[in-house]
């Protein structure tokens, strides 16, 4: 169950194909269901990266039960994404990664572990 959490104070040129292509990034990536991906886009908050609020870019939080060593590939992929269809600046996108154990994970009301 991937949760793929983005707050960013750039502009996103096209909302509904990015948040797509968010998806596909995860699941491809990850090697998960599209339909176990939950994805959240904040673009109305307001952010200071590295105390300047010109600075454009986003605090990406990403949650999953494993990475299965992925983490690499993942970050860049996710780096690449926002930077190709935003004007988000490369060096102020900021990605925490979450392990999640799966027996404190759940979809309709059910554990994974």
């Amino acid at each position: 169950m991937p949760f793929l959490t983005i707050h960013t104070n750039a502009k996103i040129r096209n909302t509904a194909e990015f948040m797509e292509e968010a998806v596909d990034v995860v699941a491809k990536v990850l090697g998960k269901p599209k339909s176990y991906i939950v994805l959240t886009l904040d673009t109305q908050s307001g952010m200071l990266i590295g105390g300047n609020p010109d600075n454009k870019g986003a605090l990406i939080e990403m949650k999953s039960i494993g990475f299965g060593g992925h983490e690499t590939v993942l970050v860049k992929a996710l780096t690449d994404l926002l930077v190709d269809l935003s004007d988000a600046e490369r060096e102020c996108v900021n990605i925490e990664l979450v392990d999640m154990p799966a027996s404190k994970v759940a979809m309709g009301g059910k554990l994974f572990g």
